[in-house]
């Protein structure tokens, strides 16, 4: 039988815990235990860095989502600063629009005022004076429709243009040289700033040759 002493440290040695001053080696729990510890680490190790990894995505995020807002802020300014302008262009527009037509309403009544004028003196005028006066009126007209971005369309001895012509007649050519030119002009056409006004209605020659076998 071992001494009091010498019992109790061997129980300490056979502690199925594997805990007290004499633990043994190669018990299996113990092991065990060593090895889950050392598994644990890199497993944490890997969790810490997933964490870090999320946090920096997260703020990448957050980057983006500020950047984004910037972004559409700035869209937003720009829409806004290009509809002011759209609405002082269009008002600019109109406001030109409306001088250069009131300019050309007040060069007109010079001209009603020169009719007036011719009517008030025509029944004491004689004929020639009244003629040569219609004249002087019909020439400052022209002029100031003219000034104004008027211009009339030469047709006549032209070829025919569809495009800015409207044929009323046809009148035999002599040639075959002169088929499809216009001899002579039943109304003036007109085109104002580029665009057509009215298309000139002529009249066009047209050849058809001699009939076959006649002499």
């Amino acid at each position: 039988m071992l001494p009091k002493g010498q019992a109790w440290r061997a129980s300490l040695l056979h502690c199925p815990t594997g805990r007290g001053v004499g633990t043994m080696t190669g018990d299996p729990m113990t092991e065990d235990i060593q090895r889950q510890d050392q598994e644990a680490e890199p497993i944490e190790a890997a969790t810490d860095e997933t964490d870090d990894e999320a946090q920096a995505v997260a703020a990448e995020v957050d980057e983006l989502r500020d950047e984004l807002e910037q972004l559409n802020d700035r869209h937003l300014r720009l829409a806004a600063e290009f509809e002011n302008y759209r609405k002082r262009a269009d008002r600019d527009r109109d406001t030109i629009v409306a001088r250069l037509q009131v300019d050309l309403v007040s060069s007109l009544l010079d001209v009603v005022d020169d009719l007036e004028r011719v009517a008030e003196t025509g029944e004491s005028a004689s004929a020639e004076a009244v003629i040569e006066g219609v004249r002087l009126v019909e020439k400052k007209f022209i002029t100031i429709l003219t000034a104004a971005g008027l211009e009339p369309i030469e047709a006549e001895g032209a070829l025919f243009d569809p495009a800015v012509m409207e044929a009323m007649a046809t009148v035999p050519a002599d040639d075959a040289s002169e088929d499809g030119q216009v001899a002579s002009v039943y109304q003036r056409g007109y085109w104002f700033a580029g665009v057509l006004v009215r298309p000139a209605r002529v009249t066009v020659k047209s050849f058809e040759g001699r009939a076959e076998g006649s002499e």
